[in-house]
């Protein structure tokens, strides 16, 4: 159902939902600081750039992320911008955002 409401609201936004990322962090960083690097797993291969938000299990943003690389191993991204310093990072959290 989630993926169903986000892909309504692109449309509804005149953009393509095939474009919408989406996935979880597989690696966590050491620290919750900004440049930190993490692993995550998406449904698709984001280009180098690309912009991601991390939502915690209320699905708010706490954090958003910079795709560095993709390899067979995953996404490599670091962290752009911190939303909510007081969070714990969890295995748990969400990454989403627009394939550039």
């Amino acid at each position: 159902m989630r993926n169903f409401i986000r892909a309504c609201l692109l449309l509804a936004a005149s953009d393509d939902p095939q474009q919408l990322l989406q996935g979880q962090i597989k690696t966590l960083p050491t620290r919750f600081r900004l440049g930190e690097l993490l692993r995550l797993n998406l449904n698709r291969e984001p280009s180098p750039g690309n912009m991601l938000q991390m939502l915690d299990d209320k699905q708010q943003v706490v954090a958003t992320v910079r795709v560095e690389d993709h390899d067979d191993k995953g996404t490599l991204a670091s962290i752009a911008t911190i939303i909510n310093p007081n969070i714990s990072l969890t295995l748990a959290m969400r990454v989403t955002g627009q394939r550039g």
